[in-house]
């Protein structure tokens, strides 16, 4: 989910990187395009590094590089409105910039623990949804930010919670003798069906080419859905080749839930590899999902495929 409070994170990430900062995009800006829901963002939170002491030291030397940072908001149009919150506005937008070196003090997220992601030319940091809970866990207990934003922290809360227990209610075994043919009849909505290959002739791919893992999506030993992943022959490159939900489970967030239990997966086998998936252009959804855990599109069109990648 982006849109133009993301676009122009961009355009500031950009001129960040020019000086050798790459930005944190913390916020609901942020939280909208890992969740892919929309939480009503009204500003910008960009986090940089500096003092890890944070608050304690003055405001114009916390932050690394401060005045270069103001030089290009002012060369951007923006003003700044707030030094202690390090605040600035342009036509009605507040963006502001916080130190991602307090992340560990403050909340548990260690640094080197962030998720780096690319948008064209622009590098910059996301947090993950258990590092989002972490942070706003930890902010809930700040009596100045829940009175600032009128509580609205706890639904945030609550939403990466229920994600997170629908993670962690998810099991991926693999398909073998026992429930190949329970597999086979899970189906997708008719309206999908021209988006995916049925479960059939993914098993039947999986046995003719060497390399491809076919697995079970159960949630509280009920089969839910099917993916399969690895190293296509073609392109040499990791792939999330096949993901569908069963249409009696659609619409509860396990398609997402079990990408990121495959992401854990792969990252834990090979390490942080590249990982690749593709969708019909006109599936629109599950390019939204994929976009939404970290997957992005790399320009290509492969089998008449968007092609996305996830840097892990």
């Amino acid at each position: 989910m982006k849109n133009y409070k993301f676009n122009e994170f961009i355009n500031i990430a950009r001129k960040l990187n020019e000086i050798d900062i790459i930005p944190l995009l913390m916020g609901s800006v942020g939280l909208e395009i890992v969740t892919g829901t929309s939480w009503d963002a009204q500003d910008l939170d960009i986090h940089v590094p500096g003092d890890k002491a944070g608050w304690e030291v003055p405001p114009d030397e916390n932050i690394h590089n401060w005045n270069s940072i103001v030089s290009i908001m002012h060369s951007m149009g923006y003003s700044l409105i707030d030094l202690h919150e390090h605040e600035f506005s342009k036509d009605g937008l507040s963006v502001e910039f916080g130190i991602m070196d307090t992340l560990p003090s403050f909340a548990g997220v260690e640094l080197v623990d962030l998720e780096r992601h690319h948008y064209g030319d622009v590098t910059y940091y996301l947090l993950n949804p258990e590092q989002y809970l972490s942070v706003y866990e930890a902010s809930s207990k700040d009596s100045y930010r829940a009175n600032n934003n009128n509580h609205k922290d706890s639904r945030k809360i609550d939403f990466l919670k229920k994600l997170g227990d629908k993670s962690m209610n998810l099991e991926l075994r693999e398909v073998n003798a026992d429930n190949w043919e329970e597999c086979v009849t899970l189906s997708v909505s008719d309206d999908q069906k021209g988006f995916v290959a049925d479960n059939s002739y993914s098993l039947l791919q999986s046995i003719y080419t060497e390399g491809f893992h076919p697995l079970a999506i159960y949630h509280q030993d009920a089969m839910i859905g099917f993916l399969m992943y690895g190293v296509d022959p073609e392109t040499g490159r990791m792939e999330m080749c096949r993901l569908m939900i069963d249409q009696d489970y659609q619409g509860k967030g396990y398609g997402k839930a079990a990408t990121l239990q495959l992401i854990n997966r792969i990252t834990d086998s090979h390490g942080r590899i590249g990982l690749y998936t593709s969708a019909e252009p006109e599936n629109v959804h599950a390019i939204k999902m994929y976009e939404s855990v970290g997957f992005e599109k790399t320009g290509e069109i492969m089998w008449d495929e968007v092609v996305l990648k996830k840097q892990l």
